[in-house]
């Protein structure tokens, strides 16, 4: 039976070798939750998309639950830097979806409120660099207390349309 789990172990590390190349996956799901201040982000997913000007742009999707005692947009309570190598991603993204109201970006939904108790999705969306550098986070709350940074490989992804992502209603 030790011959059976060494192969078993072998054919796990192959399948994992070819990681690079995520065969042009869409929109890749995190789920990964971050505590700042009491107030809770979860990176649900991040994808590349092709934003209005024709630029490619990592479109991430944010949950936020508002722990606060009022209504409140994750605005002012979430902090970020996102990275390529030393380049810091300074320029947003305007990506444009159909919305109940007519035309809207996704960029808008960083200002809805959220109730107490309730979690909000908004979308963070920066034009890259390069296609192959990974994304480096550095999230943190109001003050750097709860600081936290992560990397988002890009290479391999395939850029998807607005309507392969979850947009609230």
């Amino acid at each position: 039976s030790d011959t059976q789990a060494e192969s078993g172990d072998k054919e796990g590390q192959e399948g994992k070798e070819g990681k690079g190349d995520v065969g042009g996956a869409k929109v890749i799901a995190v789920n990964d939750k971050y505590n700042l201040e009491g107030n809770d982000f979860e990176l649900a997913s991040y994808c590349l998309m092709e934003d209005y000007d024709g630029d490619t742009d990592i479109v991430m999707t944010w949950k936020f639950t508002n722990n606060e005692e009022e209504a409140k947009t994750s605005l002012f309570l979430f902090f970020y830097d996102f990275k390529q190598g030393e380049e810091a991603l300074v320029d947003p993204g305007n990506i444009m979806y159909d919305g109940k109201d007519g035309m809207k970006t996704l960029t808008e939904f960083e200002f809805n409120t959220v109730e107490p108790g309730k979690t909000g999705t908004f979308f963070l969306c920066y034009k890259l660099k390069d296609e192959k550098t990974p994304v480096k986070a550095i999230i943190s709350g109001l003050t750097d207390k709860d600081r936290f940074e992560f990397e988002m490989p890009i290479e391999g992804l395939k850029p998807v349309t607005v309507d392969d992502i979850d947009i609230p209603e």
